[in-house]
């Protein structure tokens, strides 16, 4: 009987030795999962979907390099409207 009742915290050791082991690993951006609560696991997911997003998407300035005007006597890329126009610089005699 005392042999069970040994095993049985054991094993209640056990699990809970597990559990803190899970409470304590972090998810994919650091942070660890027992920080979390209730009301602050929507907001900390809803900025984690946001992070993400800033991260994968280009800046709507920021020209690609394919986009990038090599030739000066070639057409314009305008990185505001997205859109290739003519060289304003063409007429300028910039170049």
């Amino acid at each position: 009987d005392d042999n069970a009742a040994e095993s049985d915290i054991d094993s209640a050791g056990d699990t809970d030795s597990e559990s803190e082991g899970e409470d304590e690993a972090l998810d994919e951006e650091g942070v660890k999962v027992k920080d979390f609560d209730v009301h602050g696991a929507v907001t900390d997911a809803k900025d984690t979907r946001t992070r993400t997003t800033s991260r994968n998407l280009r800046i709507r300035e920021d020209t690609a390099k394919y986009l990038l005007n090599l030739d000066p006597n070639s057409a314009y890329y305008d990185p505001k409207s997205r859109s290739m126009r003519e060289d304003p610089f063409a007429k300028g005699g910039i170049y």
